[in-house]
């Protein structure tokens, strides 16, 4: 997703909701932010974020996700250029490039995307 008022790239996110599971989580993020209904495939792991300089902790959960009833938007080689695109003003901005860029990393890893 591209945020204007940062000039960011970044994968689709929000917090947990009280008596929400973090697939639960997921699904609603994407649909509110794309208007995407998914699927999760498979749970790809989560980065933990301890920012100490910050006083910030965060976990992220990243899942390998496919759309219902709609094509994807996107072609997969393009996402890492589209991240990478992304300015860094701010050190959170620079936090979520590296994050997000990790969890793609491991996704072309899983699939032997090359």
């Amino acid at each position: 997703m591209y945020s204007k008022k940062f000039n960011l790239y970044s994968f689709p996110g929000g917090g947990v909701e009280d008596n929400e599971t973090p697939q639960e989580a997921v699904l609603r993020e994407i649909y509110e932010e794309t208007g995407y209904k998914c699927r999760i495939l498979k749970a790809l792991g989560y980065i933990e974020e301890n920012r100490g300089q910050l006083d910030y902790s965060q976990i992220s959960y990243y899942y390998i996700l496919c759309t219902i009833g709609a094509p994807d938007s996107q072609q997969k080689e393009n996402i890492e250029n589209i991240l990478l695109k992304s300015s860094q003003d701010t050190m959170q901005q620079k936090y979520l490039k590296v994050r997000d860029l990790y969890a793609w990393k491991e996704y072309v890893e899983l699939l032997d995307i090359k």
